[in-house]
């Protein structure tokens, strides 16, 4: 058995599920999850702390994915039963209900045996650890509903356009003092230089822009381009669906529209991403994996070959 432990945005869950989906298909087993800090963020997010994680919502629900969610109890029954096999080993010899943790920063695909349980504990960011089933991954993500009737008529609007998805990100990175030190927020000048290079190999452009900072964008962005802003409340999955559907994106540095460009299915897509996702050089080469065939361009605008 794997258990995926889930934490953050959709983006976070969506590279945490991923990589235990992987380990599920390999060793042919079931796949687990834990959802528990959705459900008691306030017993495990200091509410003083300036650097909380933002509460977010449990969001995977709305996909066709293949694991079903743990048993509220089933964490607390380990634990209890784990204790008392360590002082009394002989009256649980086969540790029925024990499970080794995977730590991301340890892991190594030769620790992982068949026949055992792992609680699978990391951010995971890299395609490289599930690239070879992007098929099974791709069907995974796919909505269970129909969209609102709002966002269907941005669906019609994107399929029937030479559609680029522009993904803004503020919010935490403003909010967030860590936030700040941790991710540059992308400039003006970047989502600019990504839409010129766009443009260079693709034309009569129409612009869809997705933000948690909306009004910003509508008074910063200028209209050179017919320009969408996707404007509706309370429909993260399905704003990602969309962003998905577009044949080009400008991603900025987040997860949530890393997949979106991910999961893209056009031939011909041409994806924007940021040179700097993190501030720290190391970061940058470690913790997130952009696809070779992405452009990468700094926040100066400058293209980075």
């Amino acid at each position: 058995m794997i258990i995926v432990k889930l934490t953050g945005g959709l983006g976070n869950q969506m590279f945490q599920y991923a990589f235990g989906r992987t380990l599920s298909i390999k060793h042919n087993c079931k796949l687990m999850i834990d959802d528990s800090w959705y459900r008691e963020y306030d017993k495990i997010e200091d509410v003083n702390d300036p650097n909380k994680a933002t509460k977010r919502n449990y969001l995977l629900k709305h996909f066709n994915i293949a694991g079903k969610i743990l048993p509220r109890y089933y964490l607390r029954v380990n634990n209890k039963i784990e204790q008392i096999r360590r002082s009394y080993p002989k009256i649980i010899p086969n540790q029925l209900f024990n499970f080794q943790t995977i730590i991301e920063n340890n892991f190594e695909w030769s620790n992982i045996k068949n026949n055992y349980k792992y609680l699978v504990v990391g951010y995971w960011q890299k395609s490289l650890h599930f690239e070879k089933y992007k098929d099974i991954i791709n069907y995974d993500f796919k909505l269970k509903k129909a969209l609102s009737n709002k966002n269907n008529q941005y669906y019609e609007q994107i399929l029937t356009t030479n559609s680029v998805a522009i993904h803004v990100r503020r919010g935490d990175l403003l909010t967030k003092p860590n936030g700040k030190k941790l991710q540059p927020i992308c400039t003006l000048e970047y989502y600019y230089s990504g839409i010129t290079a766009i443009s260079d190999n693709s034309k009569d452009l129409t612009i869809f822009i997705f933000s948690d900072d909306m009004e910003w964008c509508k008074n910063n962005f200028d209209n050179s381009y017919p320009i969408t802003f996707v404007d509706s409340v309370g429909t993260d999955h399905e704003h990602f669906y969309l962003m998905s559907q577009c044949k080009h994106q400008v991603i900025a540095n987040s997860t949530y529209s890393w997949w979106a460009a991910w999961l893209n299915n056009n031939p011909d897509k041409i994806i924007i991403a940021p040179k700097d996702w993190y501030r720290s050089k190391e970061l940058n080469e470690t913790a997130i994996h952009i696809p070779n065939e992405w452009i990468l361009i700094t926040n100066k605008g400058i293209l980075y070959a």
